[in-house]
């Protein structure tokens, strides 16, 4: 169910950013054109990201629209570092209007230390102050001085997706897949999520191991019993 859930999304024809909604369920991986004007004075490094063995970060950028107060922040992908942590964010920078396909990533909740913490809506000076080692909703706010809705929006290649909506494919600038060569001029966009059975296959197979073990060990011994009957009768 949950794997159909994201395939419908991710294949399906994008939405515009405001029907998103508050749906976390229904709105996973769901497709959303992007729109807006970014913010790259408020940009986030998300640290210790690697991509095909390669230490790198991702860029998370906010993204303001004329419509609304709340911002948007969109991962825009991955560039190399060298210490997985230090990057030339300037280098980076896209055109201020903001455009292409996304797709939805909710912003989980996570509990952050009291050390770690600053005051709602501070924003955090200097590029060694504005790194987070994962994509924590209530460590991002506290570095952008306006609200931010509850999810990111991951930018997605456009050889991710074929014409025929598979969705599949590509994963992310000039990989297999994707007939695109390596724009070096911008971030390496982040895969698609990948389709698994999750963690209630490994149960099932957990389970159905140990009712294996179960079942063998029984015979054996009912067998162990059943030839030490037939010995005592013998005498």
């Amino acid at each position: 169910m949950e794997n159909a859930r994201i395939a419908a999304g991710i294949a399906g024809a994008p939405v515009e950013m405001e029907n998103v909604g508050s749906d976390s369920t229904r709105s996973r991986a769901l497709r959303v054109r992007l729109r807006g004007s970014y913010d790259f004075e408020n940009e986030i490094v998300l640290v210790n990201r690697s991509r095909d063995g390669a230490p790198g970060v991702n860029i998370l950028t906010p993204v303001r629209l004329a419509d609304r107060d709340t911002t948007v922040v969109v991962n825009r992908g991955w560039v190399y570092s060298a210490d997985g942590a230090t990057v030339d964010l300037a280098r980076w920078r896209e055109p201020v209007e903001a455009g292409g396909t996304t797709y939805v990533s909710w912003l989980p909740v996570l509990v952050t230390p009291a050390r770690e913490q600053s005051p709602a809506g501070a924003s955090r000076s200097g590029p060694s102050n504005r790194r987070v080692s994962r994509a924590d909703r209530g460590e991002i706010a506290r570095m952008i001085p306006y609200p931010i809705a509850p999810y990111q929006l991951i930018l997605l290649d456009p050889g991710a997706i074929d014409e025929a909506g598979a969705a599949y494919g590509g994963a992310g600038a000039g990989p297999p897949g994707t007939s695109e060569a390596i724009d070096h001029t911008r971030p390496v966009r982040i895969p698609l999520p990948s389709l698994d059975e999750g963690p209630h296959l490994s149960y099932a197979v957990q389970w159905f191991a140990f009712a294996a073990i179960v079942v063998v060990g029984s015979v054996t011994l009912a067998r162990k019993e059943w030839s030490r009957s037939e010995s005592d009768s013998a005498l």
